[in-house]
């Protein structure tokens, strides 16, 4: 299963706590990929351990994140985000 996993008010409100639940999907045997609505350059500030942690990190510069990902060949299975619409919409403003 590939879940997709929100960055900002999602793992930054419990580090780590979603660290753990990382661990313990990647175990089940599952890929994790935090998907967020930053570009690519604020991505540097997201702490290493965290980084490392994840099958991969895929900044979609305030792009529908479902559309952005399905572009990637990468289908999420499960979305993890405290910002649902995020998932089908692109932030006002940053439409192509």
């Amino acid at each position: 299963m590939n879940i997709g996993l929100d960055y900002d008010d999602t793992i930054t409100r419990d580090p780590a706590m979603w660290l753990s639940v990382i661990s313990t999907m990647q175990n089940a045997g599952h890929k994790v990929y935090i998907v967020t609505w930053r570009t690519k350059e604020e991505c540097a500030e997201i702490p290493r351990d965290v980084l490392l942690m994840v099958d991969g990190t895929h900044p979609t510069s305030r792009k529908a994140k479902e559309k952005y990902m399905y572009n990637q060949g990468v289908r999420i299975d499960v979305w993890i985000d405290d910002n649902p619409s995020a998932i089908l919409y692109t932030m006002q403003g940053h439409e192509e």
